[in-house]
Formats: structure tokens, C-alpha cells, sequence
């Protein structure tokens, strides 16, 4: 497999990780208390942190195979993933501005890769 085509790939599988890790950090800090134990056992905060981890990890590997002008504005795509998917799970509305934003985010990202 082309070295180009992986690390794009990864920084894709990264940014959509990344999103994942948003909904489930929006979704523990919803159910937290003020507890510092209450914290750690917040199941959701933890993947929130895992998939950050995972993500960043996915990121730093694929730097290492292509120019980071390159695969930096992939990362933009995670404010589409974000969006679709606080639509989905957290029943967040989405309006005109937003799709714009989100249709011109993906055009930016197909001119420079």
C-alpha cells in the first residue's frame, strides 16, 4: 500500500476517532459530579480520554510517513464527524450556516489533499 494513501487513511480513522471521543466527552461531563473519584469512574469521560489517546497516536504514526501540510487539514474533518454525530446522538439541530460550513470545510479538505 502506497505510504501516502495509509497515513492519509490514518489521519481520516484519527479525526473520526477524535469525534467519537467529543460525543463521549460531552456525554460524561453530562452525567459527572463534582467528585474527583466520581471522575474516574465516569465510564464515558474514560473513553473520551482512550479515544483521544488512540486518535493522537494514529496522528503522531501518520506524521511520520507524509508532510504534515498534507495531513493537517484532514483533521478539519472531524468538525464534520462531530457535528453528524451530535445530530445523531445528542439531538443537536443543525441549520443553513452550519451545512455551509460543514460543505465548505469538505471542499477545502479535497483542494488541498
Amino acid at each position: 500500500m502506497n505510504l501516502h494513501l495509509f497515513a492519509i487513511s490514518l489521519v481520516c480513522i484519527s479525526s473520526f476517532l477524535g469525534a467519537f471521543a467529543q460525543l463521549e466527552l460531552k456525554l460524561g461531563v453530562n452525567r459527572s459530579t463534582k467528585s474527583i473519584l466520581a471522575f474516574f469512574k465516569n465510564y464515558d469521560l474514560m473513553a473520551g480520554v482512550v479515544l483521544y489517546t488512540v486518535a493522537a497516536g494514529m496522528f503522531i504514526f501518520a506524521l511520520k510517513q507524509e508532510k504534515l501540510t498534507v495531513l493537517y487539514p484532514l483533521v478539519a474533518t472531524s468538525y464534520i464527524w462531530t457535528s453528524l454525530l451530535a445530530k445523531k446522538y445528542l439531538d443537536e439541530r443543525m441549520n443553513l450556516f452550519k451545512w455551509t460550513g460543514i460543505s465548505l470545510i469538505l471542499i477545502g479538505v479535497c483542494l488541498i489533499v
